[in-house]
């Protein structure tokens, strides 16, 4: 987070002091609104490279796009100040099976969001942190914030700089805050895989990236970016210590080129190690990737997109083998790979529906229980206008990570499934009643836990509900 900082504020200032440019932004895309659809648009400033004015998010830009139902705008130059408060039932506050306690839980706070769209630059922010507060477990209490960032600049006509960046801070387990996001999530393809960390700790995470993008042509683009994640873990009741805190640099380049108004070819390398801290001899990894993907707008309403490709991983760690009776030994362990990357997102939106489904399998960063692993996932969104101003919305991901690494109790293989049920009603122009459903369930593939060891909180069984209020305090339109 400290790393883009800079860069952040250079963009704040230009924003402040360009003129003001508004376009508008909708989930369906008008194609007889194309003038010449074999040679589109340039793209538009802080939008996903090569998609120019219209098309789906192709692979290699790390976007996690916000999925809106058809003819709704994205919201843009306005200052958001609002609050929200739930009270709700948790069934397993720590998030561990073998320390399973239940009780009544609020969550209130404020959410700012920060959104201006100018001639050169755009600049969107949305930060929420809430504060957690038990009715039996006070000791327990917690403050958890959430951050997206996304920023952009036009350098010249061709180039341009965007900068993003997704931070969150979380207790025991929980993943996201609270409403329906605003501004693009930054993550590996598919999204991130949702446990498989010992709940029991606080954890605090931030992946940062820059692109220069350059837009050779109507139909080109070449993308070089950059992206530093972390992954650390604070003690709790001493479990902490046995997790497997992250630090992973990443680079590459994608290019881009655009067949017509609907298609989009993207090549993408990728170049990524991470390292593992604050243990004894910690495994070290990296993996590159040549991926080709294509993105596909059929109508107004489907779009999907398609990527694959070879991958090789290294693995480095040092295995401690017992040889009774002098103790242990130490076996290096250096594990080329050769491997294939795979996925798949198909989303379709129309005015009242919105459903997407995506689909990946690729070698990517662990951290918590684990190192390395090789995850396959799948995650199903849907959402719905309902009647009397009711909106619903469905999501479950599942997902199945088996450990690269040779060491340690915790390796072995995990079934992750994440289900969430909501219902959203206006309550006037400034408020909104809210009610969610989450339920988790993680095992690990020895279907047994260690007693005093972090493959204890392996296993999770876990139900959240809760209603809540959001009011929207304060509203600012910042120019057209």
């Amino acid at each position: 987070m400290r790393k883009t900082l800079p860069v952040v504020i250079v963009l704040l200032i230009a924003c402040v002091c360009s003129q003001a440019q508004s376009p508008v932004v909708t989930a369906g895309t008008d194609f007889a609104a194309q003038p010449d659809p074999a040679m589109p648009a340039l793209p538009q400033i802080g939008q996903p490279m090569g998609q120019g004015a219209a098309g789906p998010t192709p692979f290699g830009t790390g976007e996690q796009p916000v999925l809106r139902f058809a003819g709704d705008n994205a919201p843009q130059n306005q200052f958001i100040f609002s609050l929200s408060d739930d009270t709700g039932y948790d069934d397993n506050v720590f998030g561990t099976d073998s320390f399973r306690k239940r009780d009544f839980f609020t969550d209130v706070g404020p959410r700012v969001t920060f959104l201006t769209s100018r001639k050169h630059v755009t600049f969107d922010l949305d930060y929420a942190p809430f504060f957690q507060v038990y009715k039996q477990y006070s000791g327990y209490d917690s403050v958890n914030q959430s951050l997206n960032l996304d920023a952009a600049a036009q350098i010249s006509p061709r180039f341009e700089l965007r900068v993003r960046e997704t931070a969150a801070e979380f207790y025991y387990g929980l993943v996201g805050g609270y409403g329906q996001p605003v501004v693009s999530g930054l993550g590996p393809p598919g999204g991130t895989v949702p446990y498989f960390v010992n709940p029991d700790t606080r954890s605090i995470s931030s992946r940062s990236r820059v692109d220069i993008i350059f837009n050779k042509s109507a139909r080109t683009t070449l993308d070089v970016f950059g992206d530093f994640s972390t992954l650390n873990y604070k003690n709790l009741r001493g479990t902490a210590g046995q997790l497997f805190n992250l630090e992973a640099p990443n680079g590459g380049f994608s290019y881009s080129y655009r067949v017509n108004a609907r298609g989009t070819f993207s090549f993408t390398y990728d170049y990524g190690k991470s390292v593992y801290l604050k243990r004894l001899n910690p495994p070290r990894y990296q993996t590159q990737s040549a991926s080709l993907s294509y993105a596909y707008q059929f109508s107004k309403t489907l779009s999907a997109s398609f990527w694959g490709g070879p991958e090789y991983t290294q693995l480095r760690e040092i295995l401690l083998l017992p040889l009774p009776p002098l103790g242990f030994i130490a076996v290096p362990i250096n594990k080329p790979e050769w491997d294939w990357s795979a996925g798949l997102s198909v989303s379709r939106t129309t005015p009242v529906s919105t459903i997407s489904l995506m689909a990946s399998r690729y070698v990517t960063s662990g951290g918590g229980l684990l190192t390395a692993i090789d995850d396959s996932m799948g995650e199903l969104r849907f959402s719905r206008r309902l009647t009397l101003g009711w909106t619903g919305n469905a999501g479950l991901t599942y997902s199945q990570v088996q450990a690269l690494s040779f060491g340690g109790l915790s390796s072995g293989r995990y079934n992750i499934a994440l289900a969430h049920l909501g219902f959203d009603h206006k309550l006037g122009e400034r408020a909104s009643l809210r009610l969610n459903y989450t339920g988790t369930r993680q095992r690990h593939g020895l279907g047994t836990t260690i007693a005093g060891t972090a493959l204890d909180y392996a296993n999770v069984d876990r139900n959240r509900a809760s209603v809540g209020i959001d009011w929207q305090i304060g509203k600012v339109h910042l120019g057209q």
